[in-house]
C-alpha cells in the first residue's frame, strides 16, 4: 500500500526496523514518525508512505469486494517513508512575480501536504508565512463570520457580482 503518510501510518499497527525485524507501532513512535514526515515535507519534499501486509490469497480479497479491501488495507506493516524533491520549474518564480507586479492575485491549490505547499509557496514568492494556507476542506469548513470575512478578502468576487 502506498499513499499520503498520515493516511497510511494511521492504518499501520507495526513497523519494520532497519534490521528487518517487525515491532509494534506504539503511539510515541507513531507521533515521532508524523513529526519526521512534517519536517521532511517542509524542506519541501513530497512524502509517500509505503506499507505491506502478508496475504496468502489475493483472490479472496478481490472476491470480497470493498469490505475485503478495507480489511486488507488495515493492520499494515509500515516499511518506510520516501521523500521526493520535485522543484518548481525555473520560470515559475519569474511568472508569479510578473503576475503580482501586474496586480494579479496568485493562488496555489495543490494535492501536497500543507507543509510542502507552504514551503513551495514561500520558495515561489506566493506566500510569506503559513497563515494563509489551508489543508483539504478546512478553508470552507469554518462557517464563522470571521472565516467568511477572510474568504471574502482572499477570493475574487463571482463573475458579475461586482
Amino acid at each position: 500500500v502506498k499513499g499520503a503518510p498520515d493516511s497510511v501510518i494511521a492504518r499501520c499497527t507495526r513497523v519494520r526496523r532497519e534490521d528487518g525485524s517487525v515491532v509494534s507501532l506504539d503511539e510515541s513512535t507513531r507521533s515521532a514518525l508524523i513529526e519526521k514526515v512534517t519536517a521532511m515535507a517542509s524542506r519541501p519534499l513530497r512524502c509517500l508512505a509505503l506499507a505491506t501486509k502478508d496475504v496468502t490469497a489475493w483472490e479472496d480479497v478481490e472476491r470480497g469486494g470493498p469490505a475485503a479491501h478495507e480489511a486488507f488495507e488495515s493492520d499494515l506493516i509500515l516499511e518506510g517513508v520516501a521523500g521526493i524533491r520535485d522543484p518548481p520549474r525555473p520560470e515559475a518564480k519569474r511568472a508569479i512575480a510578473r503576475c503580482k507586479s501586474a496586480g494579479v492575485r496568485v493562488f496555489m491549490i495543490t494535492g501536497d501536504s500543507k507543509e510542502t505547499a507552504v514551503a513551495i509557496g514561500k520558495e515561489l514568492g506566493i506566500l510569506e508565512s503559513d497563515e494563509r494556507a489551508w489543508e483539504g476542506n478546512a478553508f470552507f469548513a469554518d462557517d464563522s463570520a470571521e472565516a467568511e470575512g477572510r474568504r471574502k478578502d482572499l477570493l475574487p468576487p463571482a463573475a458579475g457580482g461586482g
